[in-house]
């Protein structure tokens, strides 16, 4: 009897042994597993948050350049905005002198180049300083004495409207001279020719009272028609 009773004791004792050991090594999977997917989680959510920070700078940049631009462009006054839009048409049409004098353009610019789109150009800028921008019309590129470096017409704002300070004519030509400087050459006739040079400041024309020849002209920074509506 008491050999059984202890053979009962060993069988429960051996099973409790066993289901012991079976718990301790199925925590301990347990762990190793746990273990195991936690780098992994905090990995993805790194590489996850690194992602949407490289997307949010490049964002913000992209909106800071715009913005840049935005702010880099000069505004147009309207009366010149007008003014180039006619020249434009006039410039792509090939309007004939008939046309021209009608809308009140300049007739020089049949004159002037072959490919009037592309020899003919303008610029808005503050030429004197004094915080008006101007409206300088004139020919890119041409080597011809008549029509190289010549400027067909020069204007300036006036209480929102643009007043033109000159416009060449055949017999009333202005040459750019670099530096606020224009040489003017005049005529009444063939034997009637008057040549000076004028600065321009403050809107206004100077008459220095000198000549200033053809080496003398500078090529003004003008852009060509053709990028006007483009």
């Amino acid at each position: 009897m008491k050999m059984v009773d202890f053979r009962k004791m060993m069988a429960v004792c051996a099973c409790t042994v066993a289901l012991s050991l079976a718990g301790c090594s199925g925590q301990e999977t347990e762990n190793v597993q746990s273990g195991a997917s936690e780098p992994v989680s905090s990995n993805s959510e790194t590489m996850s948050g690194t992602t949407s920070e490289v997307e949010s700078s490049a964002v913000s940049d992209a909106a800071e350049s715009e913005t840049a631009a935005q702010q880099e462009a000069p505004t147009i006054p309207q009366a010149y905005a007008e003014l180039l839009d006619s020249y434009y048409t006039a410039l792509s049409e090939n309007w004939n002198g008939e046309t021209l004098v009608e809308k009140g353009m300049n007739l020089l610019v049949q004159d002037c180049g072959e490919k009037p789109m592309e020899d003919i150009g303008f610029s808005i800028t503050d030429l004197d300083g004094d915080s008006v921008s101007e409206l300088v019309i004139g020919t890119v590129g041409l080597d011809d004495d008549y029509c190289g470096k010549l400027i067909l017409d020069l204007y300036t704002m006036e209480q929102d409207s643009a007043q033109p300070v000159f416009v060449s004519g055949e017999r009333d030509r202005y040459y750019y001279a670099g530096d606020c400087l224009f040489a003017n050459i005049g005529s009444s006739g063939a034997a009637d020719t008057a040549e000076t040079t004028f600065r321009y400041a403050d809107g206004k024309m100077e008459d220095l009272g000198y000549v200033t020849g053809a080496n003398g002209y500078v090529q003004m920074e003008l852009t060509p028609f053709g990028s006007w509506r483009s």
